[in-house]
């Protein structure tokens, strides 16, 4: 069997070995997802598979021996996979212990993103499962879970540049709703009264500031004060990047 793994995918792959086409002894049966596992790509990583020019869901069964041209494309853009049902909309997220900062980039855009830094990989697939939540992850074994459907394996060291990535490959733009829930601890914030707070506001603070929201679980205020202006300016362009017409554009 002759496969052929195209763009991103290769980032899976030794160096050697990316644009070029593998030469793969079967030694049994195997499911073409299998095989493509085997070779080190995530099946959330998948956009397309052609087995002999023809378009396959994952499924074929290969013949020990198979003499098959199998091409695979990464997922894109705002492309739905042959591969899977299409993903939570508005995207909601589980992302594994090394990705606190991105979780919290992610809810002040205002995503649901489950994040906890005590979680093991079994819990993480049970929850992108059972609560149909895209599951972010470094650990490409945990994408091969069966039980994740949706996934992205994030490549990046940068928290900003993880954001930037999940914006345009999840077209996050038009869904984001900034400031609307807790940064710790994920819950939707609520609107509150001044007067209901203001014995627990700094002098400054008190004088200056009138809206302010509070998080129905762990109790912590947030107003837009001056220290939020940076983080406008960057979810602004956040909003840009991952915008659908940009992508169109791009392509």
């Amino acid at each position: 069997m002759r496969i052929r793994f195209l763009g991103e995918l290769g980032d899976f792959l030794a160096p050697a070995q990316r644009g070029a086409t593998r030469h793969e002894a079967l030694a049994r049966r195997a499911n073409i997802k299998d095989i493509i596992e085997a070779c080190g790509v995530p099946h959330t990583e998948i956009g397309a598979i052609r087995i002999d020019g023809c378009v396959d869901n994952g499924s074929t069964v290969l013949d020990i021996g198979s003499e098959a041209d199998v091409v695979v494309a990464p997922s894109r853009p705002g492309c739905r996979s042959r591969l899977r049902e299409a993903p939570p909309d508005p995207p909601r997220f589980v992302l594994d212990t090394h990705l606190g900062r991105l979780a919290r980039y992610l809810r002040l855009a205002g995503f649901d993103t489950r994040y906890s830094n005590d979680c093991d990989d079994a819990t993480l697939a049970a929850i992108a499962d059972e609560q149909r939540r895209i599951l972010l992850t470094r650990d490409r074994g945990l994408l091969k879970r069966a039980r994740v459907v949706h996934g992205r394996f994030v490549r990046a060291d940068d928290p900003h540049v993880q954001l930037d990535d999940i914006a345009i490959h999840f077209l996050l733009g038009a869904r984001m709703a900034p400031f609307s829930r807790c940064s710790d601890c994920n819950t939707p914030l609520a609107a509150v009264d001044k007067t209901d707070i203001v014995h627990r506001l700094a002098p400054l603070t008190r004088r200056y500031y009138e809206r302010f929201a509070l998080c129905p679980a762990c109790d912590k205020l947030f107003w837009s004060g001056s220290h939020t202006r940076d983080v406008r300016a960057w979810l602004d362009r956040l909003a840009r990047l991952g915008s659908a017409d940009r992508i169109v554009k791009r392509d």
